[in-house]
């Protein structure tokens, strides 16, 4: 009967539906526990980090959030080319999302934006990077070009682990790599250090 298959059709949609928002559903609300369990971590990997104390709002040290994204706390990093990471929670219908960005200081101004925003593109299985298949960023010329010809960098990014992908974020006086929120692998960690080293060298 005609009902009957208009039943089944909606019925469908509506667990289609629920299928691909699961995954969202799940997304808990950052919190500073979430910040000192990343210090904890990177203690624990003997890399020097520091707690910095920042206000629970949009924005954060040494980076700019948009009006959708609350900095949840910050670490100094010392001896290394990253200089901070914030823990940020971006607002979605689902939940917030949290993020990782690990701050690079640049030679550029606020206000300034003649740099482009890059992304790591995975060639072949998408989610994971690791386990083998190609690699290439796009986005920025100059930085492109020294990031895809780093025999160093595809080595570490190769063998890192990790849920998502990485985006560079130009900012004024800081640049943002930004993965999703994780207690980072040594692998992927010296990565990161590695994409901060061309960012502070071209930017």
């Amino acid at each position: 009967m005609d009902w009957w298959n208009t039943f089944v059709i909606v019925l469908l949609l509506f667990l289609a539906v629920i299928g691909l928002a699961r995954p969202f559903m799940k997304l808990k609300k950052g919190s500073p526990e979430d910040v000192g369990l990343l210090l904890d971590h990177l203690q624990n990997m003997g890399i020097h980090a520091t707690l910095l104390e920042v206000e629970k709002k949009a924005g954060g040290r040494g980076a700019r959030q948009t009006s959708m994204e609350r900095c949840q706390g910050a670490i100094k990093i010392g001896g290394r080319n990253i200089d901070l990471i914030n823990v940020v929670s971006k607002a979605t219908p689902f939940g917030d999302r949290l993020f990782a960005d690990y701050s690079v200081r640049t030679g550029l101004w606020p206000g300034k934006t003649s740099r482009k925003k890059t992304g790591l593109v995975r060639k072949g299985a998408l989610g994971v990077l690791g386990g083998g298949g190609d690699i290439e960023w796009k986005g920025d010329e100059w930085l492109c070009q020294e990031l895809n010809y780093d025999p160093r960098l595809k080595d570490k990014l190769g063998q890192a682990e990790m849920e998502g992908s990485i985006s560079i974020l130009p900012g004024g006086e800081y640049a943002k790599v930004r993965v999703a929120y994780q207690l980072p692998s040594a692998g992927l960690f010296e990565a990161i250090d590695i994409i901060a080293g061309h960012i502070r060298s071209i930017w």
